[in-house]
C-alpha cells in the first residue's frame, strides 16, 4: 500500500500476467505500464489513480476488449480508440477528473469537444494535431493544462482559460 505510482513500462511485455489489482494508494500508472501484456484480461484499477500515461494498455486483451471511442478508466478519460469520423463532436462525461496524455493526439475529425466542470487536468498533447479543432471552452474546475495539450490545432482561433488554471 505505500506504492504511488507505477513506473514507465514496470510490466512491458509480461506477456503471461492475466490479471492485476492495484491498491488504492496508486495515484497514477505511467508510460507504457502494461503494454504488451497480451494475456492481461483483468484490471481492477482504484479510483485513486487521476493519472494514466501513453499507451498504458495498448497490447493488453483489456484494451482490445474497449469499443470504440472514449475509452475511460473510472474518473479518466484514457483515449478515443479506432477512426474518428469527420466533424466528430464529444462530450466528456461528467465526473471525469483528468485527460490523459496524448488521449485524442492526431485526430483529424474531432471538431469540438465539451468538458465537464469536474475536469481539473489536460494532459500532454491530449488534443495535439487535432487539426480541426475549432472550439473548447475550460471549465472553471480545470487547474492543469500540461505541455503541447493544444500545439497543432489550427483551427483553434481562440480559447478562454479561467483564473482556477494554476499550471499551464
Amino acid at each position: 500500500n505505500s506504492v504511488t505510482s507505477i513506473g514507465d513500462m514496470a510490466f512491458l511485455n509480461c506477456s503471461s500476467l492475466k490479471s492485476i489489482v492495484i491498491p488504492n494508494s496508486v495515484t497514477s500508472i505511467r508510460d507504457q505500464t502494461f503494454k504488451n501484456c497480451s494475456s492481461l484480461t483483468d484490471i481492477t484499477i482504484p479510483n485513486s489513480v487521476t493519472s494514466i500515461g501513453v499507451d498504458a494498455f495498448e497490447g493488453t486483451a483489456w484494451y482490445g476488449k474497449q469499443s470504440d471511442g472514449v475509452v475511460y478508466v473510472n474518473d479518466v478519460l484514457y483515449e478515443y480508440k479506432g477512426e474518428m469520423p469527420a466533424n466528430t463532436s464529444v462530450e466528456v462525461r461528467e465526473g471525469t477528473v483528468s485527460i490523459s496524455a496524448y488521449a485524442f493526439y492526431g485526430r483529424a475529425g474531432l471538431a469540438s469537444i465539451t468538458l465537464p466542470n469536474s475536469l481539473t487536468s489536460i494532459g500532454e498533447f491530449a488534443f495535439g494535431n487535432c487539426v480541426s479543432l475549432a472550439s473548447i471552452a475550460n471549465p472553471n474546475s480545470l487547474t492543469s493544462i500540461r505541455y503541447g495539450a493544444f500545439s497543432g490545432c489550427t483551427s483553434l482561433a481562440s480559447m478562454a482559460i479561467s483564473n482556477s488554471v494554476a499550471c499551464i
